[in-house]
């Protein structure tokens, strides 16, 4: 009795070290003790603070696991156009940009030539968008005009991005038109961001960027990925969105993180976890949108509604 025993202690055993060691490389690569900790420093923010105007915890999903009629997979990056006050989405394979409503309805579909793999949109001024190419990190300008099909892809300069992976290159663009800077950023290994110089008015914001952009405390590093992200103009916060560590993290100018909304069932409202988050972005009166794949809508509101500025 014994002697048959032994073995199955020692496969138990066995069994039980690749469990804890399994449990803990999934802890390590989400990075979850330093989610934990970041996520509880923003849980009690100063209400005198400018940064609470926009935080997180209290928003509610309004719209959620939406599917977009007419779109059927690879739905990516996101942005706001304050030119139209509707969204533009990036699709690729093939290239595309569909034009939606802010309620999630598809107004138009735009092909794109001259790019392959796009990944990333961001809207600069009135037609005028920035696209890129993950895999080969470069930039490219399009002007969209009212109720234009198809439009070209103009290349104007390479990000230099370095990456263990080409698919791991230009996940996410954001335009700062105040400042008149953009921002790139590197999807993982390593996630990073890299920030351009000021461009001058008629300047190229295709500008290849020439500094990182780092907060302080090095606090992006709870995220293992990175698959979008914007800028909210009125307050000048920068959004990040994670799709692997499933979370939104807001940063103020200065890079100081002051709020974290998990995008997991049952918090903020969601009834599923949003399961590959590719893209978000806000307008100005703070309504947060996030895309999905293969074709989901969401949309987050504050419970009480930002003044816009």
């Amino acid at each position: 009795m014994s002697v048959s025993a032994s073995p199955n202690r020692t496969r138990l055993r066995r069994i039980g070290w690749i469990v804890l060691a399994s449990l803990l490389f999934v802890l390590a690569y989400f990075r979850a003790p330093l989610l934990a900790w970041h996520w509880s420093t923003t849980l009690a923010p100063d209400a005198s603070s400018p940064a609470h105007r926009l935080q997180l915890s209290d928003y509610r999903a309004v719209i959620q696991a939406q599917p977009i009629a007419g779109i059927h997979d690879n739905l990516s990056g996101l942005t706001y156009s304050e030119a139209t006050g509707t969204l533009f989405a990036a699709v690729n394979r093939p290239a595309q940009i569909v034009e939606l409503d802010t309620r999630g309805n598809l107004l138009r579909t735009v092909h794109v030539d001259g790019v392959r793999d796009m990944e990333s949109i961001a809207h600069v001024a009135g037609g005028l968008f920035l696209v890129a190419c993950e895999r080969e990190s470069t930039l490219y300008e399009v002007e969209l005009t009212p109720g234009a099909t198809t439009v070209q892809a103009r290349a104007v300069s390479q990000a230099p991005l370095q990456t263990l992976h080409r698919n791991r290159g230009i996940e996410a663009l954001a335009w700062n038109r105040h400042s008149r800077q953009m921002l790139i950023g590197q999807e993982s290994f390593p996630v990073r961001l890299l920030q351009s110089q000021a461009v001058a008015a008629g300047g190229d914001p295709g500008a290849p960027p020439t500094r990182g952009w780092h907060p302080p405390g090095n606090n992006t590093s709870f995220m293992s990925d990175l698959s979008g992200m914007a800028y909210h103009e009125p307050s000048g916060h920068l959004f990040l969105l994670s799709d692997e560590s499933a979370l939104i993290a807001e940063y103020t100018a200065a890079g100081e993180l002051v709020s974290v909304i998990p995008l997991w069932r049952g918090f903020h409202g969601l009834q599923r976890k949003i399961p590959q988050a590719e893209g978000l972005t806000l307008s100005p009166d703070g309504v947060l949108f996030v895309v999905s794949e293969p074709n989901l809508f969401y949309r987050f509101e504050h419970a009480a509604p930002l003044a816009r500025e």
